[in-house]
């Protein structure tokens, strides 16, 4: 890799790892990684919830560092304790969720093609007038 490149790479990711997304901070810290892992594919089963954990703790290993580093840029200019926590929750948020996402969204495609679509065509070949599969009433949001 050339010098520059590295320089502008060292510049991206420096930059991106201290982009905080703004919101409010409730100051409840009862569990110190809530929030943080992604919670998307949770109703799908364990065949696409384990890669996605595993995912989130990849992320929360790779987002260690610059969440500690922006909670230290907070603490070092004054910031309150819950506003230090939540801005080093967010960080490891922003690396979490998309490892998360990124592991478990091939688990879920495949969980579509090779499970839940035979079950709709034999559904449908069969005459059934329900579907093969229950509806999701209950979702969680993942904030």
């Amino acid at each position: 890799m050339s010098g520059s490149l590295k320089f502008i790479l060292i510049g991206l990711m420096a930059f991106l790892c201290n982009i905080v997304p703004a919101g409010d901070s409730a100051g409840d810290n009862v569990d110190q990684f809530d929030g943080v892992f992604y919670l998307g594919f949770d109703q799908e089963g364990q065949f696409v919830l384990i890669p996605t954990r595993v995912g989130s703790y990849i992320g929360l290993v790779a987002g260690a560092v610059p969440a500690a580093l922006v909670s230290g840029g907070f603490h070092l200019f004054g910031a309150q304790y819950d506003v230090t926590m939540d801005a080093g929750r967010k960080t490891l948020k922003c690396f979490c969720y998309p490892c998360g996402f990124t592991l478990g969204a091939p688990f879920l495609t495949l969980k579509y093609v090779f499970w839940n679509a035979p079950l709709y065509i034999a559904a449908g070949f069969l005459g059934d007038d329900r579907p093969a599969l229950p509806v999701k009433e209950n979702v969680k949001n993942s904030n």
